[in-house]
């Protein structure tokens, strides 16, 4: 679910990282907060923070810094 990007389904998801990995001077730090399995252990939740790096097209540094949530 990338800002200004439409929904990523499928095999769409590998397509949309796959690009963000090949921009150039990107890095990607993430830090989980928690880490919740649920009851029965079938499913869990991640929450943490993101930090994105990379050369805008301009080449200049930037920085994106957010939060995010894996089911």
């Amino acid at each position: 679910m990338a800002p200004n990007a439409p929904k990523a389904t499928g095999m769409a998801i590998r397509s949309a990282w796959a690009g963000m990995f090949k921009t150039p001077g990107m890095s990607l730090k993430i830090s989980p907060v928690s880490i919740t399995p649920s009851d029965d252990g079938t499913m869990a939740y991640d929450v943490g923070t993101y930090e994105y790096r990379y050369r805008s097209p301009k080449g200049r540094p930037a920085t994106d810094k957010g939060k995010y949530l894996v089911v």
